[in-house]
C-alpha cells in the first residue's frame, strides 16, 4: 500500500478538521490534541487557530527559556492562546524544595513573562 504524499499541514487546514474539531466540542467536555514541537513544524501553528487554548509543554533539563518564550510568542502571534505552561518528563527528587515545609506561594512564582 502507498501512503498518499500529503504535508500535515495541509490537512491540518482543511474544513473536515474544522468540522471534526466542532463535532467533538459539542460530544465532550475536553479534547486534547497533541502536535509536534512548534518549532520544528507550523502544526501547532495552524492548531492553535482552531483551538480554545494551547497548553504548551517544555521538557525539563532540555527547553531553554528563551526557546520556551519563543515558541509562546509563536503560537500567540497567529492568534492562539497560551492557556498554561506544562514541565514533562521532570526526575523525581528535582524539586527538594517544594517537598520540604518551607515552601511558601513567594517561591512558586512563575518568573517567566512574556515581552
Amino acid at each position: 500500500v502507498t501512503e498518499p504524499n500529503i504535508a500535515s499541514t495541509e490537512l491540518l487546514a482543511t474544513t473536515r478538521l474544522t468540522d471534526l474539531l466542532r463535532q467533538a466540542a459539542t460530544e465532550y467536555d475536553l479534547v486534547l490534541l497533541d502536535s509536534p514541537p512548534s518549532g520544528l513544524l507550523m502544526d501547532s501553528h495552524i492548531l492553535a487557530r482552531q483551538v480554545d487554548g494551547v497548553l504548551y509543554c517544555a521538557r525539563w533539563g532540555k527547553t531553554h527559556v528563551d526557546s520556551l518564550a519563543k515558541g509562546v510568542r509563536a503560537i500567540q502571534a497567529v492568534g492562539g492562546s497560551v492557556v498554561g505552561i506544562a514541565v514533562t518528563m521532570c526526575r523525581e527528587g528535582s524539586f527538594t524544595l517544594y517537598k520540604s515545609r518551607r515552601w511558601n506561594k513567594q517561591q512558586a512564582r512563575l518568573t517567566y513573562r512574556p515581552s
